[in-house]
């Protein structure tokens, strides 16, 4: 979209744009896998250097630290209570664990790559014969934004749906996003590309 923006001379627009993917792609890169940890996992696992140095946790939720202190109860028993924690877990093996489900970036790749082979086809097509289906547009590249958010960050792909249930608001609205960004390009692709 960038260089698209740019061969249409609209330098300013492309900069912004890139500008944009290089600051998501470093702050990702960066602080990627701490994010990650917060929003699926509901904890932080802070590497502390050193020999004898403790293993730091920071849990986003109490139910979380329950949890995992019933099942890590020597590391609980070592350590002693977790300052600034008014929760006092029972030490009982029947603690309910968390059952989070993994996410793959397998299903999204593959149907990001499907959505743009079925794209391409179109285009070919639309070129070829001046024909355009703009409900078929319009819902490959619906399904395109979805899969390009989850080849990103999997749980994205699955915010939508049920298996999302568990996830939180903002995880649902960045899929909307998505979405949305997929579907602005579908409107991009009708009034510029194939405006015939």
């Amino acid at each position: 979209m960038a260089m698209e923006l740019l061969m249409n001379e609209l330098k300013l627009a492309s900069a912004v744009l890139g500008a944009l993917i290089l600051v998501v792609a470093l702050g990702l890169r960066i602080r990627g896998d701490t994010l990650i940890e917060w929003a699926c996992l509901g904890a932080t696992v802070h590497w502390l250097k050193g020999a004898g140095t403790r293993l730091r946790l920071t849990f986003r939720r109490d139910q979380y630290f329950v949890s995992w202190l019933g099942v890590n109860q020597v590391a609980a028993s070592s350590s002693g209570p977790m300052p600034g924690r008014s929760v006092k877990p029972t030490m009982s093996m029947n603690t309910p664990t968390l059952n989070t489900p993994t996410y793959s970036r397998l299903i999204p790749g593959a149907t990001l790559g499907v959505m743009l082979v079925l794209l391409a086809l179109h285009h070919w097509y639309a070129v070829t014969y001046k024909s355009v289906y703009p409900v078929v547009v319009l819902l490959l590249t619906l399904i395109a934004g979805f899969a390009a958010g989850g080849t990103v960050y999997a749980p994205l792909f699955y915010a939508a749906g049920a298996y999302g249930r568990h996830l939180p608001a903002y995880m649902k609205v960045i899929s909307g996003l998505c979405a949305a960004c997929g579907l602005a390009t579908g409107f991009y692709l009708l009034f510029v590309i194939y405006s015939f």
